[in-house]
């Protein structure tokens, strides 16, 4: 056991620290799937179809199916060697607007029959939740749930907070555990449902106050029997219940607290985050009032577990400014190293990794967050879930799911010295503090000249410098980061003279012709790009440079063809541009270089 470290020493504030040799930080994401509104505000992994490979299980309580927000549950299968599949393989919806399914989850094996199963929950009215299990099996769960409960009337918001208690009752299967919020004014409750051969008990075997929020520890007070956690809001508390082979104890066996400001105790996991074979606690508290620096702040503290259990006080702290760090919280051993990790997240601004060590978890946290996609609403440590050797954590963010994994490299090669081993630096070559790539297409942003346009050519140009290239962005003068096109006809805002209107557009250079060199007596044709109404053609005698396009010989083309009466001298060859023209919004530019940037020349107003 590793000696205590001085509380006030170990007061920390976060930040992203260079990584020194033998440190890993987190890459990616490695995959993701983007679902649609509140997608990942539940997160969990279990074998559901017993093929031995692990599945990542998804809710999502704003998705529409059939009637608004009445939520959905996916599962995507696990494959050999390869992330997991792109598209979910099973999907259920609870059938009612407003049901909003997935806002919590849990995957168990609560019959012992070595498939996983997924609990959750939705909303039958404003004031009742109905739990639903799935029982896994080998072609997956079935269409409906194999278990319901419904809530009684004075157990308002039952299911908001839910966990896999592991074997709480000893009887050698999974419980699930059930919080139930209720209202502001109520002490919520939290309840036990003992896993069986047949399944789940149908109602629960033991019930206590308490219940905002819920977990299963795993055996922290080293007696071979799983423990469970429990907070309290009106004591601002977190009660810990260690089982004995009779179950759950009618009273705490310890109850946490902290400094009266601020709320305590709504977020924890365990872990053994030093390896010493006894389970530690790490626990958020909200809106504490820092007295040294002023200002309002959260806080982890990590409790390190002892013969005797979890102390009474904590021996680490962790301290930062934004209000909703520690969000969510899991751990693991993600780098294998027989140490666990911390991860914390937070509603937007990333997540964080506190790697384990010997003496405990390492002071200076390691920041992910890309700027497209944050995450970190929900973090959710993984085993290898796509065959390469290496665990993963599963984070949430805006409207999809995101799977990372740890940079190792027993070489320890680092040719841009930016913290980052080679093996997983998306940009190897150019200093990045951030693996950022946002458009994942395994160039980092740093190697990118177009972050958000993936797989552009050799010689692409991003001329406002959005991160779209300009052959991909609907406004690429003008920067436009989410390309927003409000009458959806092609033309970004800013760059369409008829934002409502979507017959109103610039048009699209010529699709297919560049320089094209034509005979006398024959036709030019081409095809019609977005926006064009008529077309304006020029001609030049030679193989033509950008700013020198030739001159107008035809204008107020209706057809997308041009018949060339003329013969050019001996030795010299025509060669032709055409700009396509909106009634409402004026000229395009002529066709594309052979770089694929738009040809601009204002010289072509004046045409016959």
């Amino acid at each position: 056991m590793r000696p205590p470290i001085p509380l006030l020493a170990a007061l920390f504030l976060l930040s992203a620290v260079p990584l020194t040799a033998g440190d890993t930080n987190m890459v990616g994401p490695v995959w993701s799937d983007f679902r649609g509104i509140g997608t990942g505000a539940s997160l969990d992994w279990g074998d559901i179809n017993g093929d031995g490979l692990p599945d990542v299980v998804v809710g999502a309580p704003g998705t529409n199916r059939t009637y608004p927000s009445e939520g959905v549950l996916w599962i995507y299968y696990g494959r050999p060697n390869d992330v997991p599949t792109g598209w979910p393989n099973w999907e259920w919806s609870s059938g009612l607007t407003g049901g909003e399914v997935g806002q919590r989850m849990a995957t168990c094996d609560f019959n012992g029959d070595g498939f996983d199963d997924i609990a959750s929950y939705y909303e039958l009215t404003n004031t009742q939740n109905r739990l639903v299990v799935f029982y896994g099996g080998p072609s997956g769960p079935g269409t409906t749930p194999d278990w319901t409960f419904d809530a009684s009337a004075t157990d308002e918001g039952l299911g908001e907070a839910l966990d896999c208690g592991g074997d709480l009752t000893n009887n050698g299967f999974d419980d699930l555990v059930v919080g139930a919020p209720r209202t502001a004014f109520v002490e919520a409750s939290v309840y036990v449902y003992e896993g069986g051969a047949a399944g789940l008990s149908s109602t629960p075997v033991w019930s206590r106050p308490g219940g905002v929020f819920v977990a299963g520890l795993g055996d922290v007070s080293n007696d071979g029997r799983d423990d469970l956690a429990v907070f309290s809001r009106f004591n601002e508390e977190v009660d810990l219940y260690y089982s004995k082979n009779n179950g759950l104890p009618s009273s705490p066996n310890k109850t946490l607290t902290d400094d009266p400001s601020g709320v305590f105790g709504h977020r924890f996991t365990a872990g053994d985050f030093d390896g010493d074979s006894r389970r530690d606690l790490a626990v958020k508290h909200s809106e504490w009032w820092d007295p040294v620096n002023g200002g309002f702040k959260s806080r982890i503290l990590v409790y390190y577990g002892s013969q005797s259990g979890i102390p009474n006080d904590p021996t680490q702290v962790f301290v930062e400014s934004l209000p909703d760090f520690g969000l969510s919280m899991d751990s693991g051993d993600i780098d294998g190293d027989g140490y666990d990790d911390l991860f914390t997240g937070t509603q937007g601004s990333g997540f964080w990794t506190a790697y384990g060590t010997a003496t405990g978890l390492d002071p200076n946290l390691q920041r992910t967050a890309g700027p497209v996609y944050p995450g970190g609403h929900v973090v959710r440590f993984a085993p290898d879930l796509d065959g390469d050797g290496r665990k993963n954590l599963l984070v949430s963010g805006p409207q999809r799911v995101l799977m990372f994994e740890p940079c190792i490299d027993a070489t320890q090669t680092d040719s841009d010295g930016d913290g980052f081993y080679d093996i997983c630096d998306f940009c190897p070559a150019v200093f990045s503090s951030g693996q950022y790539d946002t458009d994942e297409d395994g160039a980092g942003d740093a190697c990118d000249v177009c972050a958000r346009t993936p797989n552009q050519p050799p010689g692409s140009v991003d001329t406002d410098e959005d991160g779209h290239c300009d052959f991909a962005d609907n406004c690429p003068t003008l920067i436009n980061f989410a390309q927003v096109d409000s009458d959806g006809d092609g033309a970004g805002e800013g760059c369409d003279c008829q934002p409502t209107d979507p017959a109103g557009r610039e048009p699209d250079g010529v699709p297919g012709l560049l320089l094209v060199k034509q005979p006398a007596g024959t036709d030019l044709t081409w095809g019609a790009p977005p926006g064009a109404d008529r077309y304006r053609v020029l001609r030049g005698t030679a193989d033509l440079l950008v700013g020198d396009y030739g001159v107008c010989v035809q204008g107020n083309l209706t057809i997308q063809t041009y018949t060339e009466l003329s013969s050019p001298a001996p030795g010299i060859v025509f060669t032709y541009l055409v700009a396509a023209e909106n009634d409402l919004c004026g000229i395009g530019p002529l066709g594309y270089t052979s770089f694929g940037n738009e040809r601009f020349d204002p010289s072509i107003d004046v045409c016959p």
